[in-house]
């Protein structure tokens, strides 16, 4: 857009829908270009003269609760300042020492707790015996389909975290993303893969070899009756569904992740228990827009992983995805938090970081290397291997 007013105007709608899901109608962007007081009345007059109203109904109770929210606290800090003010002087505007500030603190703090939100945490006394439920269960993790990851790991991923594999090149990284969802779907969850390195049809035919337990040579020649009764029987057996979608490379961040989350919820009705990202860095960030004088590869990056790891919080299910290792780290026979490429703010971020270990030596015997490098619920430095079929 050439005029500042329509880019003022596109960027409340661009930012209403990444935050909802769903597109603003027109009493919803005047009250935002109104409460913007960075928008002048010349974006709000063009506005007016110029949008069409798509006449649909427009779920905005959400927003509404929001601004609401917003408006409240605000009102509410503004008459604690003007109380502020009367307590601090006397009728005629004049300071008056002999009154006591003593309430001033109390006053701002009670009007900056206004909030909206029912929650208030978990209590360590009266919420013990949920606590403990929670202990005994385990449904804090969603354990790896491979039990030796889950014994290295103490327990497999964390829900609402981040839990990222590291490898070299052609060491095994998607391999192993796509074991995991296989072994998952296959467990009775629902698994959605972002794939930005390969394209749609090659991620699901990975998983299809397996489930399926065959080569892709084998798949290939596989009648396709056979086929299709085959993976009918194994839907009925696993209960667990897949949705593999495919973004360029560089072009999407956590923003992209949420909407098309929400629009398969409201499509489909397709709640992932597992969401697969892959890779880390290939992923752009929602708040930095590239490398800069300002801004280098570790800043960017460590964004990248912060906004993948809050979009598993907000979701309530772990994202699991992968990263390179420097080139020192390529075919090495052990790695460390050292051999990350590119941010360190990847171990900073993340709740579990897991080396892929590949060398001649683990190849000739058919076996892959797991290393646990971080890990914010159980120790780390265990190392197993694990046999595999390429």
């Amino acid at each position: 857009f050439e005029s500042n007013e329509e880019q003022t105007i596109f960027k409340v709608i661009v930012d209403y829908i990444d935050k909802y899901n769903t597109m603003p109608n027109r009493d919803v962007i005047l009250i935002e270009l109104d409460n913007n007081p960075k928008v002048s009345e010349s974006s709000v007059d063009h506005f007016q003269s110029t949008f069409i109203d798509n006449k649909k109904d427009s779920n905005t109770l959400e927003w509404l609760i929001d601004t609401t929210e917003l408006f409240c606290q605000d009102r509410a800090l503004y008459i604690a300042m003007q109380g502020a003010v009367t307590i601090f002087t006397d009728s005629q505007g004049e300071e008056n020492p002999s009154l006591s500030r003593t309430p001033i603190p109390e006053m701002l703090s009670d009007a900056l707790a206004i909030s909206f939100e029912e929650s208030i945490g978990t209590r360590l006394f009266d919420d013990a015996e949920e606590s403990m439920d929670r202990y005994l269960t385990g449904q804090d993790f969603m354990p790896f389909g491979l039990e030796t990851l889950n014994v290295i790991t103490g327990g497999g991923p964390i829900l609402g975290g981040l839990t990222i594999f590291m490898g070299g090149p052609k060491v095994g990284k998607t391999l192993t993303l796509c074991t995991v969802a296989s072994d998952y779907v296959m467990s009775g969850k629902n698994v959605l893969y972002f794939t930005m390195e390969m394209p749609e049809h090659q991620i699901l035919q990975r998983i299809d070899c397996n489930i399926l337990d065959v080569s892709k040579a084998e798949l290939l020649k596989m009648d396709k009756q056979k086929y299709l009764t085959t993976k009918d029987k194994l839907q009925k057996k696993a209960r667990g569904e897949l949705v593999v979608k495919e973004y360029p490379s560089a072009g999407v961040h956590a923003g992209n992740f949420r909407f098309a989350l929400k629009e398969l919820d409201q499509k489909v009705k397709f709640k992932p228990d597992v969401i697969i990202v892959d890779y880390l860095n290939i992923c752009k960030s929602s708040r930095i827009s590239g490398l800069s004088d300002n801004v280098n590869t570790n800043s960017l990056v460590k964004s990248v992983a912060e906004e993948i790891r809050g979009l598993g919080g907000e979701f309530g299910c772990p994202i699991i995805t992968a990263t390179q290792t420097n080139r020192g780290g390529y075919k090495a026979t052990d790695l460390a938090l050292t051999d990350i490429a590119d941010s360190f703010g990847i171990a900073m971020t993340c709740d579990l970081l897991i080396g892929i270990i590949r060398s001649d030596e683990l190849d000739d015997i058919d076996q892959i290397g797991f290393k646990v490098l971080a890990n914010r619920h159980a120790e780390e430095g265990e190392f197993r291997t694990v046999g595999i079929d390429r």
